[in-house]
């Protein structure tokens, strides 16, 4: 298995993680964050709703916070990006209680749609603005593309804190004082 961190701003903090990933697996849990999986290479299981499905190469996978899921693959090459919730302001603005489809097949839009989104994330001088920009860009285009579908809930980032905090102190003694 092997994680390389590409460019990171604190998830934590409503930022970007980049990775890519060689050989990954997550066993079923909760997304703390928004994620998006681009398969570069290979092909990778997924498993959400009780379902098993299969995306490989230049298909896109998007998982909203709070959602229950697992994947695995051998040897699939992925980049998967973590954002946090002020990333999505605006597409939640035009497209109040929807999210994009969890799978977007057409390998040939994905490239193009990924292209300028790819080169803000990894360029060392692109500010906050400009990852902002071209990820919103990629999400106007995949929702003309793809469609939106009705949100399962409504994601609400201080639930999507919380989750955070319990997953981080888990093993920890909590106590809560009046």
């Amino acid at each position: 298995f092997i994680m390389d961190k590409i460019n990171e701003l604190n998830a934590t903090d409503g930022g970007i993680k980049l990775y890519k990933e060689k050989g990954v697996t997550r066993a079923p849990s909760l997304s703390s964050y928004n994620e998006i999986y681009f398969i570069v290479s290979g092909e990778v299981e997924f498993n959400m709703d009780n379902k098993t499905q299969v995306a490989t190469f230049g298909e896109v996978v998007c998982i909203p916070a709070l959602k229950m899921y697992g994947y695995s693959s051998d040897d699939a090459e992925v980049w998967h990006l973590v954002f946090g919730e002020r990333y999505l302001a605006d597409f939640n603005d035009c497209y109040q209680s929807m999210i994009l489809p969890y799978f977007l097949r057409d390998v040939r839009f994905n490239k193009k749609a990924l292209s300028i989104l790819r080169e803000e994330l990894l360029s060392a001088d692109a500010t906050e603005l400009e990852k902002r920009t071209a990820l919103n860009y990629f999400f106007a285009k995949s929702a003309v593309k793809y469609g939106v579908v009705k949100k399962e809930y409504e994601s609400d980032s201080q639930i999507a804190d919380i989750v955070n905090f319990i997953n981080s102190n888990y093993d920890k003694e909590i106590t809560l004082d009046y």
